[in-house]
């Protein structure tokens, strides 16, 4: 949820391209187009913070008790601006922790050479590192271990964040792309016996063997969703909700959502899951107590069933992401969507209220007019990110909750609109 980081390609090349490749295609604003896909790694929604890559560094915001801003949390509590990571120079994807309430927090970003940095805490070794449970104060950014614990994790090429565990799309010489994980195994969702780990281990198929050609994956609190390059979707973990797709599940394993297919995104929420097909339908499943499903919440409270979403007839969106108890997604003229919870705003109408199931555009900064020209959107925790192209440069806008400083303007007020934090040429 979180999300996250939400990938539309992979390969590292693409990844290096986020900081500043050719570009193609989209409503530019006038300034010339931009490629979507060149940005979709550079922001990071956490449960309550923020992860930014621009061309000269990695800026974090919002919430820091845990280290997570890449400060030690004894001299700092929350910050209200962007700020540099120190120490994550050459940094071209990022990923903050998304989970549900006061649990440890950890951030990670991916660099250049393919290799993987983390900070934060890590009791369950969610940094790849092998403090465990001894290890529960802050760890300034270093490098993720490799499989067996030794040297460093490389071939990495996406990296994603869930409840106290970590995920990495990692490029195997014999296997390919399959996908790595390490930290705490709540629920199953890392597919292993152990209950937590630090040491990067294959998340595993029905047979018991590494799941591979995996093209993208996302993690949620406590499950994840694996979207392969055959277009099916693959789930982990917890399923108290039907967030999984799946009736039941009797094993650890990793296992295909039933009829599913044709997907080219997947994004995790809190106990639900988003599925964006390539012909622009997006489909959801797990609890809908805040019509996150996009279906009244007193009809359906939950579903393993994929649902599809209602958006306006001909409307086609190119992504989408997931957050605590609402979503986010970009149609394929720039405009923005939103549906779920609004308690705080974070549909982006000009008032905090009642929950939405049916999919409404964000409104623009001052409550005036509509968002558009979006490039990237993240969900959070009950507020909302869109990087939207201005000319030839780029705008970050935050709404919603803003209790630890998460939306970056300089304080900790809630807005139920819009409002720009910062620009800057890509």
């Amino acid at each position: 949820m979180r999300r996250t980081l939400r990938f539309w390609a992979f390969g590292l090349g693409f990844l290096l391209a986020a900081c500043g490749g050719p570009g193609g295609g989209g409503n530019n604003g006038g300034g010339g187009s931009l490629d979507p896909s060149r940005f979709q790694a550079i922001l990071a929604a956490g449960t309550d913070f923020v992860l930014l890559v621009k061309p000269d560094g990695v800026y974090a915001w919002g919430d820091n008790r845990f280290g997570q801003l890449g400060v030690d949390p004894a001299t700092l509590d929350h910050r209200t601006t962007p700020g540099k990571v120190a120490g994550v120079g050459g940094a071209v994807a990022v990923a903050a922790q998304f989970g549900v309430g006061e649990n440890q927090r950890h951030a990670l970003a991916l660099m250049a050479d393919g290799r993987v940095m983390s900070w934060g805490v890590n009791p369950y070794g969610q940094l790849g590192r092998p403090q465990g449970y001894v290890g529960s104060s802050y760890q300034p950014p270093d490098y993720v271990v490799a499989e067996g614990g030794s040297e460093y994790l490389s071939s990495v090429e996406a990296v994603d964040a869930g409840h106290d565990f970590t995920l990495v799309l990692h490029i195997h010489t014999d296997q390919g792309r399959r996908v790595l994980g390490f930290g705490d195994n709540l629920g199953g969702v890392l597919t292993q016996e152990d209950p937590w780990y630090y040491d990067p281990r294959p998340l595993l198929g029905p047979d018991g063997a590494p799941l591979t050609g995996v093209r993208q994956v996302d993690a949620g609190n406590a499950h994840a969703l694996l979207l392969l390059e055959d277009g099916t979707v693959w789930s982990t973990g917890y399923n108290g909700y039907g967030q999984r797709g799946l009736q039941g599940v009797s094993d650890r394993y990793a296992h295909p959502v039933p009829d599913l297919t044709g997907a080219s995104q997947v994004s995790a929420g809190r106990d639900h899951s988003l599925v964006l097909k390539a012909d622009g339908s997006v489909w959801a499943f797990g609890s809908n107590a805040e019509g996150q499903l996009g279906q009244d919440p007193n009809i359906l409270p939950q579903t393993h069933e994929p649902q599809q979403v209602p958006f306006p007839s001909g409307t086609r969106i190119r992504a989408v992401a997931a957050g605590g108890t609402h979503n986010l997604a970009i149609a394929e003229g720039g405009q923005v969507w939103a549906w779920g919870s609004n308690d705080h705003g974070q549909l982006g109408q000009g008032q905090a209220g009642n929950p939405s199931p049916t999919p409404v555009r964000v409104k623009g900064p001052g409550c005036n007019g509509f968002l558009g020209n979006a490039l990237v959107v993240r969900a959070g925790y009950d507020y909302s990110l869109a990087i939207t192209q201005e000319g030839s440069g780029l705008a970050l806008y935050a709404w919603g909750l803003n209790d630890r400083g998460q939306l970056g303007k300089g304080d900790t007020v809630d807005v139920p609109c819009p409002v720009k934090i910062l620009t800057w040429t890509p």
